[in-house]
């Protein structure tokens, strides 16, 4: 139970944490680019899908990497 409660809590950035707040922005921006790479894949040609497709994973990937720095 003890692991859950501690999964599940939140860890606050500082005011004056402009590092902290920039990795923050960061993850999310990455994020959200992956996110947009993947619901609009369809909306390219067909020559291009497996390129978005990688940089959506690659965007998600490093978006993981940041949250878990």
């Amino acid at each position: 139970m003890n692991y859950l409660l501690n999964y599940l809590s939140v860890a606050k950035i500082a005011t004056d944490d402009y590092v902290g707040f920039t990795f923050f922005v960061g993850c999310m921006a990455m994020m959200a680019a992956a996110v947009f790479f993947f619901f609009s894949m369809n909306t390219f040609d067909k020559k291009w899908r497996t390129s978005i497709l990688v940089s959506g994973l690659i965007t998600f990937i490093a978006a993981v990497h940041y949250w878990y720095m």
